[in-house]
């Protein structure tokens, strides 16, 4: 049986040699001593062969799109087999948060003597028998008023701020992707100063028993009234001033900051995967969010001995309030991918995630000048509610080699339930002075702006 299976074998190598066409093998290549006949041509073959001109279609190159595999048309987007992308960004973010919260009120009052008809001139004998409106020597004239000097709005931080982004991604097969994206702003910083050197009279309609004589007015030094005091409440024609160690400052100041850094781990899926025209893909993951703020209020006014009513003493107080917003939780949402043309693509994203905020609060209080409130007082208190953020993407990218992508775009993330500073700053002296503290979550703000980056894949 063996012996009729190698005749068999044997008879085929001789066919195969004695078919036209047959080129010598390796194994003659091997031996230079052998030299391969050729056959010779015929006369016909003898005769030089005439080819035509390939015609101009025919000498086109194909297009990058006919040749390249589907997955490899473009590296805007991320391949279909497994690979690592990483995207670098700079980031120009505004942040956009208005409050007309006053935190000084400036005073403008006319005094007339004889505007109180009810003033009469001490007894020179015996017991004084007046009345408290009758010992008001001068009363608020109907065109007092107090004007805001000074906003949070006056802070200016509705400015653009740098930062970076970074992204690492990792395919894991034709359609899905793990992702982590990490930004950091640098903080958002204003200031703002108002001045005022302008005395200003005010009733202080108390019967100083240790002077043994009535003391009817006083001239504060400036015409700065502060939140603490709501802003001149205390002025009575009747009542005495108790909050007047906070007021007729000549100087306010508020320093505002506040910080936003973010960290998301994310699982893509493309729902719909076609290179040549659209891709898009729902994302799944966990967002972090940090957004940290203080805000810091000044104000201190000049001792003054006017030549008539009371003396005022000099005073200065300080309250920074410091809150944190620690943001983590689920996050949902989608991207699209329109082709334009070879190497051009329009990207939009949009994601909402729904976070605990662990917020807290610290404030500190420093008062130097008023017996009752002198001293650095310090409250803290902590609460737990739901924020959330909304985050949009519009962007285009642009293939600049084979493993370069352009990206351009612009981004908006708004994020509410928010504790900001400005918020719970508190304008209570007593709450100042021995609590209870609060938090306040009812802040939101905008952050928008522009990015540019590359992305390369590998």
């Amino acid at each position: 049986m063996q012996m009729r299976y190698l005749a068999i074998g044997l008879a085929a190598m001789v066919l195969v040699r004695a078919m036209p066409g047959y080129a010598a093998g390796p194994d003659q290549a091997n031996r230079p001593n052998e030299t391969a006949i050729a056959p010779e041509p015929s006369p016909e073959e003898n005769e030089t062969a005439v080819l035509p001109e390939p015609s101009s279609e025919e000498m086109e190159l194909p297009l990058p799109d006919e040749s390249m595999p589907s997955d490899r048309l473009c590296r805007c987007l991320p391949p279909r087999q497994p690979a690592w992308y990483f995207q670098a960004d700079a980031l120009a973010l505004r942040r956009e948060f208005s409050s007309d919260r006053s935190f000084a009120a400036l005073a403008q009052a006319e005094w007339t003597e004889a505007e109180n008809p009810n003033f009469v001139d001490p007894p020179t004998e015996g017991e004084d028998q007046r009345t408290e409106e009758e010992r008001a020597r001068y009363l608020w004239s109907g065109t007092t008023s107090f004007s805001n000097a000074l906003t949070v709005d006056d802070t200016n931080l509705d400015h653009f701020q740098g930062g970076g982004r970074l992204l690492l991604g990792r395919t894991l097969g034709a359609n899905s992707a793990v992702e982590v994206a990490y930004f950091d702003m640098a903080d958002w910083r204003g200031t703002a100063v108002v001045r005022d050197n302008t005395p200003i009279i005010v009733a202080a309609n108390k019967y100083a028993e240790e002077a043994g004589d009535l003391q009817p007015f006083m001239t504060l030094p400036g015409s700065l009234f502060s939140p603490l005091s709501e802003f001149g409440a205390w002025v009575d024609p009747v009542t005495f001033p108790s909050q007047i160690p906070f007021d007729g400052n000549n100087l306010t100041e508020i320093r505002y900051s506040s910080s936003l850094n973010n960290l998301e781990g994310s699982f893509r899926h493309w729902m719909v995967r076609v290179p040549e025209y659209f891709q898009a893909s729902l994302l799944l993951g966990v967002r972090y969010m940090n957004v940290d703020e203080a805000f810091f209020y000044h104000a201190e006014r000049d001792a003054i001995v006017p030549a008539e009513g009371l003396t005022v003493s000099a005073a200065s107080t300080s309250v920074t309030t410091d809150t944190a917003n620690p943001l983590i939780g689920a996050q949902i949402g989608g991207t699209y991918e329109i082709r334009v043309t070879r190497g051009w693509w329009l990207d939009g994203e949009l994601k909402f995630a729904l976070m605990n905020n662990s917020a807290s609060q610290e404030t500190l209080f420093v008062h130097d000048g008023d017996d009752d409130y002198q001293g650095t007082h310090l409250e803290r208190a902590e609460r737990n509610t739901i924020a959330s953020a909304v985050d949009a993407t519009f962007a285009t990218k642009i293939s600049l080699s084979r493993h370069v992508t352009l990206d351009v775009g612009y981004q908006l993330l708004y994020v509410s339930g928010l504790a900001l500073a400005s918020n719970n700053f508190s304008d209570d002296p007593d709450i100042l002075l021995s609590g209870p503290g609060s938090v306040l979550t009812n802040g939101s703000v905008l952050y928008h702006g522009a990015h540019v980056g590359l992305m390369c894949v590998w």
